[in-house]
């Protein structure tokens, strides 16, 4: 049993300046797997459509990985660039202009897609997003790996996915957009959302946006906690 809660925290000044969120997220669910999308538009003056770069590219993902059901090693490359290209389509049609190569980076946008199968966890990269993990030995893990300060883009031309293949499935995850010194202490964090959420599942909706208004940045934040109900130990690959 899988249980899956999104949330967005959007900053005050944006909210009292009617400015558009930059941040976006999906989640799918059906037999085989469960699927989190989180994508983040650039703040930068010239991603001035950043917040249709980041829905569209979340579209893009759950489009392309929504029919799947091949999610071996093999396989995942070639899925990360199906869903580039598809942001990409979806960006030109939305320009009205198939010949402007540069249009890209006016939806500059990061993007970071989880599924999980039966038997892994799959969680392919673009971007300064928030990975943390926490396993049934209480062993903590924050998977995603930014070695740049400037975090990348999927309107950087020759951009590839990071992906990781975690061989056994965590207990919960809590999944961020914003990976930029939004939480003093990640694992505090991971496990009082845990607490609140075996205390009282009903209200964990509700009592999580207390927890995200506490520990977020001024930015926007989209956020999604995945919990299982059994889980196992760590193994982590990167391709």
């Amino acid at each position: 049993m899988i249980d899956v809660f999104s949330y967005l925290h959007i900053k005050k000044q944006k909210l009292k300046q009617k400015l558009p969120c930059e941040d976006y997220s999906m989640t799918y669910q059906d037999d085989i797997k469960t699927i989190a999308i989180i994508s983040d538009g650039h703040g930068d003056r010239r991603c001035f459509r950043a917040s249709y770069g980041s829905k569209f590219a979340c579209y893009a993902a759950l489009e392309i990985l929504k029919p799947i059901t091949d999610f071996s090693d093999n396989n995942l490359r070639k899925l990360s660039s199906q869903i580039i290209e598809r942001w990409r389509h979806l960006v030109k049609e939305h320009y009205h202009d198939h010949h402007n190569n540069s249009i890209y980076l006016i939806y500059g946008a990061t993007l970071s897609i989880i599924v999980l199968t039966n038997n892994k966890m799959i969680l392919m990269n673009i971007g300064d997003s928030k990975c943390m993990t926490l396993f049934e030995n209480d062993q903590f893990v924050s998977i995603i790996k930014n070695k740049s300060i400037n975090p990348k883009s999927l309107s950087d031309p020759k951009i590839k996915m990071d992906i990781y293949v975690v061989r056994q499935l965590p207990k919960a995850i809590m999944f961020t957009s914003d990976g930029g010194g939004s939480f003093e202490d990640e694992r505090e964090f991971v496990k009082k959302a845990e607490n609140l959420y075996l205390t009282n599942r009903i209200k964990f909706h509700n009592n999580m946006l207390g927890l995200v208004d506490y520990f977020s940045s001024d930015d926007d934040v989209s956020m999604i906690w995945i919990y299982r109900r059994s889980g196992g130990e760590n193994s982590e690959d990167q391709s």
